[in-house]
């Protein structure tokens, strides 16, 4: 066996098995109600946030051409039905960060999905915590933006789950 043949058998094979194009596969999650069933006269824009222990309590909100849509909390996602066309989406961070303000200009297409994610590009450790110091804010392609966003909460589960530990810790405190 030449080093060639050698090469293509161990590395290459493996890895045409294991990866391939975006379509190869369609991903399809039920928590996520616009993947694979985008209506033909609208896009939607995803825009998610992978949990990090770096800054997890800051809310950074979401605006879609100037107009306030929500916060992003650290771990979820949150999902935009729009008409067809040209967007900036900004986010912007709590007055303590006045100066952080990432932006991004986006098409969105009929019937299709885009996907912005916002992620901590480097952290320090501050104290007893962790700051994020740089944050990264991009587009990412659609098995990316599915599969990270599988593993998040909408906006309204995080929610429903602070308001869950907010009793629980009532609870033990009135034992």
């Amino acid at each position: 066996m030449t080093t060639k043949s050698f090469l293509v058998s161990v590395l290459l094979v493996p890895a045409l098995l294991f990866t391939g194009p975006d379509t190869a596969q369609p991903l399809e999650y039920p928590e996520l109600p616009y993947v694979g069933k985008i209506p033909n006269d609208k896009g939607v824009l995803y825009v998610y946030r992978p949990f990090h222990i770096a800054s997890f309590n800051l809310r950074p909100n979401i605006f879609i051409n100037g107009e306030k849509q929500g916060p992003l909390f650290n771990g979820t996602f949150d999902e935009f039905l729009l008409d067809p066309g040209e967007y900036r989406i900004t986010i912007k961070f709590p007055m303590s960060f006045p100066k952080l303000v990432k932006e991004r200009d986006i098409e969105i297409e009929a019937g299709n999905g885009q996907f912005l994610g916002l992620f901590v590009k480097n952290a320090m450790r501050v104290g007893y915590g962790v700051m994020a110091t740089k944050w990264d804010f991009r587009q990412v392609g659609r098995r990316t933006g599915v599969t990270d966003m599988a593993r998040l909460d909408t906006p309204e589960e995080h929610e429903a789950k602070l308001e869950e530990k907010k009793r629980e810790f009532e609870e033990m405190e009135e034992k």
